[in-house]
């Protein structure tokens, strides 16, 4: 398991343990895991992830009465938050370790039924944080699955979301295609024209691909002008069909540049199957690469099907 991934069940065991009344166990579960992280290193974990944990320790801290350490492990979790969000981080730091500061002197003073009061405001004010953190968390982990320009899933998702689809495919017994477009001389269009006509044209293939393929379908960019499309249930017949029926859409757009010059441009693609989804998404990939490669060679423009050794060409 994945230290991303442990972590995360940690996190969610702990939480589960604190809402039925087990604080001290949800206690020792997070400084467990922040004890094999410290062990292992902490690169295989998203910051948000591991300042979350030491939030949540520090709330079983305080539900056991260990003040001292639910301060502690609050100043470890916005230090590192200081360093995750920037200057808002630390002011907010600076103030709610000034409220604890005060909240600490009073709770020395106060009656036990004082404290219990305050240690729920506590609780309160660190579930509101948590749910604050839960939503940065879902923003980041978005964030790192898009491709800023074109809106599409970037190549972290394709191959996370694609062995996903496999797993399921090869658990079915159904078909998989994958295609591997890439855009005719696309450094001829940036040297040409400009790179932000090429950023046109990249947004433009985006919107077509996106437009023209089913709920089902996954649309990444795959890198550069390369992208991919994973098409569950469809054969290498079926697959061609849809992206050379792609091939004329795109080939009629018009683009223009700083200068009022006009162009169009083009794609070749070169298409990959399997029947059960017994093969694993590279080998997929490599034989889609082959099968581009030899679209290219045929004059661009084209849909090339890769099956095991023979290849066939659909041109338009």
């Amino acid at each position: 398991m994945s230290n991303e991934l442990g972590t995360t069940r940690v996190w969610l065991g702990a939480r589960i343990l604190l809402a039925r009344g087990r604080a001290g166990e949800a206690l020792q579960l997070c400084l467990a895991r922040q004890q094999l992280l410290e062990r292992q290193g902490q690169e295989g974990t998203i910051a948000i992830d591991r300042i979350n944990l030491l939030r949540l320790a520090a709330q079983a801290a305080a539900a056991v009465d260990d003040h001292a350490m639910a301060y502690r492990l609050l100043g470890e979790a916005f230090g590192q938050h200081d360093r995750l969000l920037g200057r808002a981080a630390r002011s907010r730091q600076l103030s709610l370790q000034i409220q604890h500061r005060l909240r600490q002197a009073e709770w020395e003073r106060d009656t036990a039924q004082q404290l219990a009061a305050r240690l729920e405001a506590l609780n309160a004010s660190l579930q509101a944080q948590v749910a604050e953190n839960e939503r940065l968390q879902r923003q980041l982990r978005a964030q790192a699955l898009e491709d800023p320009l074109t809106g599409l899933h970037n190549r972290r998702h394709l191959f996370e979301a694609g062995a996903a689809l496999l797993a399921l495919l090869r658990r079915r017994g159904e078909p998989l295609a994958v295609a591997l477009v890439d855009l005719d001389h696309f450094k001829q269009v940036n040297d040409r024209h400009g790179h932000e006509a090429g950023d046109r044209v990249l947004r433009a293939f985006a919107e077509l691909v996106r437009r023209e393929t089913r709920a089902e379908d996954i649309v990444c960019r795959y890198g550069g002008e390369e992208f991919v499309l994973l098409m569950p249930g469809a054969d290498a017949t079926q697959a061609a069909a849809r992206i050379e029926q792609l091939l004329p859409r795109f080939a009629a757009l018009r683009f223009g540049d700083a200068h009022g010059n006009r162009f169009s441009s083009s794609f070749s693609a070169g298409v990959s199957f399997t029947a059960d989804g017994s093969e694993g998404l590279e080998p997929l990939l490599e034989r889609a690469d082959a099968a581009l490669y030899e679209a290219k060679g045929a004059g661009r423009a084209c849909v090339r099907v890769g099956a095991g050794p023979s290849m066939k060409s659909i041109r338009t």
